[in-house]
């Protein structure tokens, strides 16, 4: 009777044992877990600010592309009339030229 005893004894101090570091690798789990929460809190909010400031950059960005668009625009405008002020030119020689050779044959 006393060595079944002893062999239960035995048997419940190694349950116990077993039962106290499972309990303890719950603990160590949930200490982990809380610091992954934390870590991934930061991350949330870094990347909610990364995205904030990409708005913000797509946003300025935009207006600088609207202006480059109306200077291209204006260019091509500009272009445009310098071709046209070309041709008028080219125009006003040749009468200024059968101008002046009709008032040569005259």
């Amino acid at each position: 009777v006393r060595e079944d005893l002893n062999h239960e004894r035995a048997a419940a101090d190694r349950l116990s044992q077993e039962l106290e570091k499972k309990i303890q690798d719950a603990i160590n789990l949930q200490q982990a877990n809380h610091h992954l929460e934390i870590e991934i809190s930061k991350l949330k909010t870094e990347l909610e600010k990364e995205r904030s400031d990409g708005a913000k950059f797509r946003k300025a960005t935009s207006g600088d592309i609207e202006g480059l668009n109306a200077l291209v625009k204006t260019t091509k405008e500009s272009l445009m009339d310098t071709e046209q002020q070309k041709k008028q030119i080219a125009e006003l020689r040749t009468e200024q030229e059968q101008s002046f050779l009709r008032t040569k044959r005259e």
